[in-house]
């Protein structure tokens, strides 16, 4: 014997994928799967009751002849193509299938009739008496249980759409039946709240320190957001008006430099004792300088040109305080230089010792022989012109 019951949980847990909540359960159960009295729905009174209730062929035969569409469009529309297909349907119209209980459920969420499963349990076991002969019907279990699964979450939206706006149209309503509930509930909702609190402390102390936490953490957020967004602002507006007013602002600065010199400079020592304030200005300096590269090297060879021996001489005396205080630094790269190319620069100290053995040569031996023969050609055609 076929437990109904059972099996239409077993059906709701399938089909949802998951195991309902008690919630869930008795939504489902009161709404798309209950038993409602046996009728058409409101677009089909022409078809016949008669008809309609004696046996589950007729019933979709029925169904698809008032679609006026052909079986393969009325499968497609009602997307019942993902589980049968065409020479199927046909098929279970004449009667050459009967259906397994658990394709039941998917035909009572599909048909537009108000019958119950119950009906569809009854009317498919008689149609198994009259028929002996037909074979039963199988189809992809993963397949039937996504097409349930679907329409039961569509079912679903669609009553929670319906309910939103049927709240959004009462609310009047809604307002002034709680308003009245209020007032003449009084004491009791005073006596519930008060055992609520009572059973529920440790529940609701968490609660609110888990709000007041949150709240805090977004007031801070908020605080800190509007700060740096008036900070942005300022700096915008500081910068426009120093595009605007260069002089104006040079000069203020000058004129406020020259009257606090001295606090400036104190002010500027006490900073520099500060590491972390060094190279916060080390790195906008840096920042600054890769920035506007360009323009700072161009600077300074103009000014270099301009003041040319000046530099020179500046350039040759930081060159050597440079080298004196960074000598041992300065022999260790260069003897690492000299290790990484050795045979060039053997070759280079080679040819470097031949020049001058030629003109050691030549100062001592040859330019004694030569130079007087010069003199004398010289000489001679002195005299000549």
């Amino acid at each position: 014997m076929f437990d109904y019951q059972i099996s239409r949980e077993k059906f709701i847990v399938n089909a949802v994928g998951k195991k309902m909540t008690d919630t869930d359960y008795t939504e489902v159960m009161s709404s798309d799967f209950d038993d409602k009295p046996e009728s058409l729905s409101t677009q089909y009174f022409n078809i016949c009751n008669y008809t309609l209730m004696t046996s589950i062929p007729e019933m979709l035969s029925e169904w698809w002849s008032y679609s006026g569409k052909s079986v393969a469009e009325f499968l497609e529309s009602e997307e019942l193509s993902e589980v049968i297909n065409e020479k199927t349907f046909v098929d279970i119209l004449v009667g050459k299938y009967k259906l397994t209980n658990q394709l039941l459920p998917l035909i009572r969420a599909k048909v537009p009739y108000n019958v119950s499963l119950n009906k569809l349990y009854s009317l498919n076991k008689n149609f198994s008496v009259e028929h002996p002969k037909a074979k039963l019907l199988y189809v992809d279990n993963e397949k039937l249980h996504a097409l349930l699964r679907k329409i039961y979450l569509q079912k679903k939206e669609k009553r929670k759409t319906q309910i939103k706006d049927w709240q959004q149209e009462n609310k009047d309503k809604i307002a002034q039946v709680k308003a009245r509930y209020i007032e003449s509930h009084k004491e009791e909702i005073k006596k519930r709240k008060k055992e609520y609190r009572e059973t529920h402390r440790e529940q609701i102390k968490a609660y609110k320190e888990s709000r007041r936490e949150i709240t805090n953490r977004q007031q801070r957020e908020r605080y800190h957001a509007d700060i740096e967004s008036s900070r942005e602002k300022g700096r915008m507006y500081s910068k426009i008006y120093k595009e605007q007013n260069r002089e104006k602002v040079l000069q203020s600065q000058r004129k406020y430099r020259e009257g606090h010199r001295e606090e400036i400079k104190i002010k500027r020592q006490k900073r520099m004792e500060d590491a972390e304030y060094r190279e916060h200005l080390r790195a906008v300096k840096n920042a600054n300088y890769h920035k506007n590269a360009a323009k700072i090297q161009q600077r300074k060879t103009q000014r270099r040109l301009e003041n040319l021996e000046e530099s020179l001489l500046k350039e040759r005396e930081y060159g050597k305080v440079y080298r004196d205080k960074h000598r041992e630094e300065i022999n260790i790269r260069d003897r690492e230089r000299y290790q990484a190319n050795l045979l060039e620069n053997r070759q280079k100290s080679a040819e470097r010792a031949r020049k001058y053995r030629n003109k050691l040569r030549f100062r001592k031996e040859t330019g004694k022989v030569i130079m007087p023969l010069l003199d004398a050609i010289i000489n001679a055609k002195t005299k000549t012109h």
